[in-house]
C-alpha cells in the first residue's frame, strides 16, 4: 500500500461532484439491499419455520448467484 493511499482516495471522491452523488447512491442501494434480505429471512422464519440451517442455504443461494451475475 502506498502511503496516503486513503487520503488521495478520498479526495477523489470528495472533489467530484459526480463521485460523491455515485457513492451516496451506492451506499443507500448497499442499505436497502441489506434491509430486504433482513425482512426475508424473517418472513421466512415466521412463515415457514426457517432456523439457522435453512437460512445459511439460502444465503449460500443468494452469495452463488451474485457471484454468478458479476461474473457474467
Amino acid at each position: 500500500l502506498q502511503p496516503g493511499g486513503l487520503l488521495s482516495g478520498w479526495k477523489l471522491l470528495l472533489g467530484s461532484s459526480w463521485y460523491c452523488r455515485l457513492a451516496v447512491i451506492w451506499v443507500l442501494i448497499c442499505m436497502m439491499t441489506a434491509g430486504v434480505q433482513e425482512v426475508l429471512m424473517q418472513y421466512l422464519q415466521l412463515t415457514l419455520g426457517f432456523n439457522t440451517r435453512d437460512q445459511a442455504q439460502v444465503y449460500v443461494v443468494i452469495a452463488s448467484c451474485s457471484l454468478a451475475v458479476k461474473i457474467t
